[in-house]
């Protein structure tokens, strides 16, 4: 049964059968599928540098349409004043 399994979630990773037909075949649920691709140490997901690409300059639009930039993000300054900022109100608050 083992190797049924993995040929079938090599199946799933190489793009040939989904998640649900692997699913339909084994007579698992999804969840079990998944799970079965982390005993394999198969990736669930797969995320390439141009879909993250992408998915940057998305949101990167999406901030500049608020009015803001995520150069102020890229400020090592404003985190750390950020951050002691979130710090002082921590302490202030369970103190």
């Amino acid at each position: 049964m083992q190797m049924i399994e993995y040929n079938l979630l090599k199946a799933y990773d190489r793009g040939e059968l989904s998640i649900g037909q692997v699913a339909t075949i084994l007579n698992l649920s999804k969840v079990e599928v998944i799970e079965l691709l982390e005993k394999y140490d198969i990736p669930y997901v797969r995320v390439d540098s141009e879909y993250l690409d992408q998915e940057f300059s998305a949101f990167e639009r999406d901030i500049a349409s608020l009015g803001g930039s995520l150069h102020h993000y890229a400020d090592a300054s404003k985190i750390k004043l950020e951050d002691k900022a979130w710090d002082l109100h921590i302490k202030d608050k369970y103190q």
